[in-house]
């Protein structure tokens, strides 16, 4: 009877393990921290760049240009207010830290960005341009700040949900074992005992090889940080491509005392864009490499145009670099959006397919031991021989 009841109780037991297991994967698959939110919060890098860019523009470009300036404006404001507030519903502490930090730089963007939309007619302000110069740069680097941690709390959650995982596991195993291990068996003729331990034995392997292959999966996450690294690559290549034409344009039209910061812009980012291009074309993945390769084209020119006007140092900067930096800006965006959305979309397959084979496992085992629960019987035993019987084998 004892025997029986342990039986019973590891039964359910199990069945609550792989059930809370089954919440785990939930929790990892629809957490705040996938790609899809890094791609966001680092879209705001570029799209306030974008804003003050356009405003460059209207200010100081031909007017061919500035149509597509206007449009520029009146089509990412919205995503970026929107972005914003999606943001500020993420409860993390330490992302709420940044969001609070930039935004005073955030409210100043936005309106000042709002006042050029509904006076498109009016004679551009330049106090208007001044207040998007004085906060742009502050905002750049706060949510820069914020995008580069979000990978590190996606790697610290992973982590503690894998030893959480593999807690639960164990403790099933342990479980599993001590079951077997309170069986009684009587004696048998060597007919008997074949008959019975050779399905006994293959269920119980095959139970182990499962919960292994189990452990094995819960593994992946964590040891995805080098693919992360491209998508990380690939977000931030975005933004500099905006921050290039930004510091080009300061250096052919603000004052002199402007020129040091666009200079120190372009002196500290051009050497991370040339390697971030280096590093997004040794991705092994056949369409992300494909992609890389087309964005190389834009990719190389911007980095040749950029690095002319890195050696003007304390000369007029050459018109034709900085036309060829600034026409090509939007063209280097949607080249590396590309990457960006393929990396995310191989990203976000990858963790639905391991998903889903979590799942599969658990509800299988989830079924298997509610069957014997329910049938007070292991199926994989003659009548008669289940656990508290006149013979004792058991599940």
């Amino acid at each position: 009877m004892l025997i029986r009841t342990f039986n019973t109780f590891a039964k359910v037991a199990k069945i609550l393990l792989m059930l809370l297991l089954i919440g785990f994967e939930c929790v990892q698959a629809f957490s705040w921290s996938n790609v899809h939110y890094i791609n966001e919060a680092s879209q705001q890098c570029t799209r306030s760049q974008i804003l003050v860019n356009a405003a460059y523009t209207l200010v100081y470009r031909p007017v061919d240009e500035q149509a597509q300036a206007m449009h520029d404006l009146q089509t990412v404001l919205p995503a970026f207010e929107q972005e914003q507030n999606l943001l500020l519903t993420n409860p993390a502490a330490n992302i709420q830290y940044f969001l609070l930090q930039a935004r005073s730089d955030y409210l100043s963007l936005a309106t000042t960005a709002q006042i050029i939309i509904d006076h498109p007619n009016n004679t551009f302000d330049p106090l208007e341009l001044n207040i998007l110069i004085t906060h742009e740069h502050n905002y750049l680097s706060t949510m820069t700040a914020l995008v580069l941690t979000l990978p590190l709390d996606i790697e610290s959650s992973n982590i503690q949900l894998f030893v959480i995982q593999i807690v639960i596991e164990v403790v099933f195993l342990i479980l599993f074992f001590m079951v077997i291990a309170t069986l009684g068996r009587k004696k048998q003729t060597h007919k008997e005992t074949r008959l019975v331990q050779t399905p006994f034995f293959v269920r119980k392997i095959a139970m182990c090889a499962l919960i292994l292959v189990l452990m094995g999966l819960e593994a992946i996450p964590p040891g995805i940080r080098g693919d992360m690294e491209y998508f990380d690559q690939a977000t931030l290549q975005r933004t500099r491509c905006e921050v290039f034409a930004k510091s080009a344009m300061v250096l052919a039209y603000r004052p002199a005392a402007e020129n040091l910061q666009a200079l120190n812009d372009i002196q500290v980012s051009l050497p991370l864009f040339q390697k971030e291009q280096a590093i997004l074309l040794t991705n092994k993945n056949v369409h992300v490499l494909k992609q890389a390769q087309k964005a190389a084209v834009e990719h190389q020119i911007m980095s040749t145009a950029t690095q002319a006007l890195a050696t003007q140092s304390g000369e007029v900067a050459d018109m034709a670099v900085v036309n060829t930096v600034v026409s090509h800006a939007h063209g280097c965006v949607e080249a590396t959006n590309t990457i960006v959305n393929v990396l995310q979309g191989q990203s976000e397959q990858q963790a639905t397919f391991i998903f889903l084979a979590e799942v599969a496992i658990e509800g299988a085992l989830i079924i298997f031991f509610a069957t014997l629960l329910l049938l007070s019987c292991d199926p994989f035993v003659p009548p008669g021989e289940e656990p508290g019987g006149e013979k004792a084998y058991a599940a």
